[in-house]
């Protein structure tokens, strides 16, 4: 019986050269410069002006956006993730042309403020489906919590606000190379195109990361993360679309135990 369980013990063990393929627990944070645009149109059954909210509404899109996961591997070929990124975003803005919004119309030279606030939450379970000491390879499915806000508003008009929290499930890969027990090559993919009650949605969510083990329970890195957010909802009278895509580097830290 001890030796059944010791063998059943060292099965279970997490394998890997570096720390981030065998240690059961990681967490990383960091901030990545992006280039982001977001176009969107709102009013009944679809209609509304589809607005460049960069162009038309005079919103920077060059954005520091924070982010930190989570990755926990409770068995060698098993891992759950959770990850969060978003920005918030506000411009006063004089308008150079009549804009339909929502139910409110704003005519030429509106001095308008307007803000986008944008969250996203990531719970992903995956498979090593390939796993040694200095790589993996693996699958999984998740859910992308899609929580957008997009408002319009001038003191003497009114204002007006699209809004909702989408579930949207998705299916991903991932992979890891470490090059030692200091270097690690990371990069993965979500994919999601798919409707759920008065949700449309379609998104792509990659990215590719170095990450460097500089102690024993830390490390830092640099990121490149492109995200497409399409998203449409169906209400009973206003309905919203919206088009978010962003990409950019990133450095962040890790801790690992």
């Amino acid at each position: 019986n001890l030796t059944l369980l010791s063998s059943h013990t060292l099965a279970e063990k997490i394998t890997g050269i570096h720390p981030l393929l065998s240690d059961s627990f990681s967490i990383g944070i960091g901030g990545f410069s992006a280039d982001h645009e977001v176009k969107a149109k709102y009013g009944v059954d679809g209609s509304g002006d589809l607005l460049n909210f960069k162009r038309d509404l005079g919103m920077e899109n060059d954005k520091t956006i924070p982010a930190a996961n989570i990755t926990w591997r409770p068995f060698n070929n098993h891992q759950l993730q959770f990850e969060y990124f978003g920005w918030s975003n506000d411009a006063d803005y004089a308008i150079d042309k009549v804009i339909d919004w929502g139910d409110e119309t704003f005519p030429i030279n509106a001095n308008i403020t307007t803000k986008e606030d944008f969250d996203v939450y990531r719970l992903f379970y995956g498979y090593n489906f390939l796993k040694e000491d200095n790589y993996e390879l693996g699958a999984g499915i998740g859910f992308h919590v899609a929580d957008l806000e997009l408002s319009i508003s001038e003191p003497g008009i009114g204002s007006a606000t699209a809004s909702g929290t989408a579930p949207l499930p998705n299916i991903g890969i991932y992979g890891a190379y470490a090059f030692s027990d200091k270097w690690l090559l990371m990069g993965r993919a979500d994919w999601l195109d798919m409707s759920i009650d008065e949700y449309e949605g379609t998104m792509t969510n990659a990215s590719v990361s170095l990450q460097y083990q500089a102690f024993d329970n830390f490390g830092l890195g640099v990121l490149y993360r492109y995200v497409d957010f399409e998203i449409e909802k169906d209400q009973d009278i206003l309905d919203w679309s919206a088009k978010m895509t962003f990409d950019g580097p990133s450095v962040f830290v890790t801790a690992n135990f």
